[in-house]
């Protein structure tokens, strides 16, 4: 029943902020880009779907790679939880905890901790 309601109320906002060049405007939103092939099939999605039709300019994005969140010390994974707690609306790509040949095939430093909204599977890709 939430869910219902949360989408009527999104659609009403979106319908009443419509901007100069006719694009819904989308209610503020946590997006964390993930990983390899979901980031890449996730930019097409947005350049043919969601780009055209909605005025995302008040998207808070944030790089959750295993690469990014490395080079931060995991900050850019707790900076995103902070605003996904403020703005209240996540969407979050697939993202991984890398395996050992994982890591040492992107450099990384160490495996990250899981985040607050971790995946429920985990990719297995240690096969050359």
């Amino acid at each position: 029943m939430q869910m219902r309601t949360a989408v009527k109320q999104a659609r009403h906002f979106a319908l009443r902020q419509m901007s100069a060049d006719s694009k819904a405007v989308a209610p503020p939103m946590v997006y964390i880009a993930g990983e390899e092939m979901t980031n890449y099939c996730m930019n097409l999605i947005m350049d043919k779907w969601v780009n055209p039709k909605w005025d995302t300019s008040q998207w808070e994005h944030f790089d959750l790679s295993c690469v990014s969140r490395d080079n931060t010390e995991d900050k850019v994974l707790h900076d995103a939880v902070a605003a996904g707690a403020r703005i209240g609306s996540i969407f979050k790509e697939p993202t991984v905890t890398p395996t050992e040949v994982q890591k040492k095939k992107a450099g990384t430093q160490e495996v990250m901790g899981q985040s607050k909204w971790s995946n429920a599977s985990r990719m297995e890709r240690d096969h050359d």
